[in-house]
Order: C-alpha cells, then structure tokens, then sequence
C-alpha cells in the first residue's frame, strides 16, 4: 500500500505531466523492484480507479482519475455521474461529465479556483442572503466553477463563454446538478453586458495576458464588498497580475498554488 500511495502522491504532485516509463523508473528506483513488479502496481491502481491514462499529441501519460470521488476543499468535492456520496459528507458535490470543455477538475488552475470559490462564498456570507446575489463565471467551460458556487449557496449565476461545446456542455452539467433553473449560458461577450449589472462574485480561470485585459470590465461588474476569483496564473505572472488588479484598488485576500499556478481571491482595499 505504500508504494501505491506514494505512486499516486508522486503524479499528484509532479509539475510535468507524467509518463509510465517515468514512474516505472522512480518505483523501480525508490523501492528496488522488477520491471513486472513495477507494472503490476500500475496496473493495479489503473484498475482500483486511483489512476488513468490521458492523452496528448500521441504520448501516453499517466494522471489522477476522476472515476471516483476527488475532494477538492472540506466543502467541494467532484463526483463522475452515477456516483453518490453519503449523505453529510459534503455541502457541494459537483458532478461533471466529462467532455471535451475545459474544467473536468483535473487540472491544477480549476482545483486552485474551486478553492477560491470556497473561500470567497465564505467572504460574502452576508450578502447571500439577497436573492439578487450571483456569480459569473468568464469563460465557463464545463460550468464546473458556477456549479460549485450554487451548491455552496449562491442564488444564481451566469457563465459566458464563446464556444458552442462549452456552453452545451455547461448546460449538460447543470442539469446533471439539477440546477438548469438557476445557471444561464450565453455567448454574449463580457463587454456586451448591460453595464449595471452587478455580481457578488466573478470567476475568471483564464490566462494572465487575458486577465490583464480584461480588468476594467471585470471590475466594473463586480458589486460593492464583492470577490475576484483569479486563476491560470503562473507563479511567475503573480507580481504583474496583482500589480494591474492592485491600481483598481483590489487586495489579495487569499492566494494557494499547486504545481507552479496560483489562485487568488482579491477584494477591494477598504478605506
């Protein structure tokens, strides 16, 4: 059991992806073992769900599986469909059919803004008690993180995004979540929308180039004593990011980072 755990500890935490011939040889290495004791362990977690195979310009990679349970924070946790947990164990179970969209949970930026989100619903516990609180979600993807923000409390939320899969797909999971009634999916672009509207919380799990960008719309349609959830910024992009963010008066208020990307959650500085 403790080399599976480590196996697992090891890909969870590489900043690369990882290769089996890779781990093969750390296993072999770390624990003195035989090419097919090494495949058996890997087999093994493959077939336990701890692990599968992904993808990428023809190379295969070994990853965290997202066929069973993945607790993201004390309050979040991503489940696949058909999967149930006991009743109790989370406030958020977010379930996401994975597709072709971004936000399955198994990259690092969408864990760091799910975390995020987790603290900033914290931060606005106030505010959602006003039915007309409610979140947007730039670029939403699977609507994994709007998801997440509704099964935490948060009355309603819009997720924008260009991509016609996305916004399918986002929908998909909304209504997995049995929460189509309260997620709206629109195409329209983020400059396009009316210009007093006004969210407790904006979500943007993007990169920083587009975060820089896009920073006085975003901030024009955040609401008084509202959160900034920033995230697919690299370590090195932080000082830059927070530097554009801080000149709009905005302070970090939280921040985490796995595997060289960072998550922030930034409100304004209060006078």
């Amino acid at each position: 059991m403790e080399i599976q755990n480590f196996a697992v500890e090891y890909i969870a935490g590489a900043l690369h992806k990882v290769s089996p011939a890779e781990l093969s040889n750390v296993l072999s290495n770390r624990y003195f073992l035989g090419p097919r004791q090494v495949r058996s362990i890997i087999r093994s977690l493959l077939t336990a769900g701890e692990l599968s195979y992904t993808y990428e310009y023809g190379t295969s990679y070994l990853d965290i599986s997202l066929q069973r349970p993945l607790n993201v924070t004390e309050r979040i946790v991503i489940l696949p469909p058909g999967v149930d947990l006991d009743s109790g164990k989370s406030s958020a179970a977010v379930r996401i059919s994975t597709g072709a969209s971004f936000g399955s949970g198994r990259h690092p930026t969408t864990r760091l803004a799910l975390r995020a989100i987790d603290t900033a619903v914290s931060l606005s516990t106030a505010q959602l008690d006003d039915k007309d609180s409610a979140l947007l979600d730039i670029g939403t993807g699977s609507g994994i993180l709007a998801i997440a923000a509704l099964q935490l409390g948060i009355p309603r939320a819009v997720g924008i995004d260009p991509d016609p899969c996305a916004r399918a797909e986002a929908m998909e999971n909304a209504v997995l979540n049995g929460l189509a009634a309260r997620l709206a999916i629109t195409d329209q672009a983020l400059s396009r929308l009316p210009h007093g509207e006004k969210f407790t919380i904006i979500t943007a799990n993007l990169r920083y180039p587009t975060l820089v960008r896009l920073c006085g719309t975003v901030v024009s349609h955040l609401a008084t004593a509202g959160s900034l959830v920033l995230s697919g910024i690299k370590s090195d992009e932080q000082a830059f990011v927070m530097a554009v963010y801080g000149e709009k008066g905005f302070a970090c208020r939280w921040q985490a980072t796995e595997k060289g990307w960072v998550g922030l959650v930034l409100q304004q500085r209060q006078c």
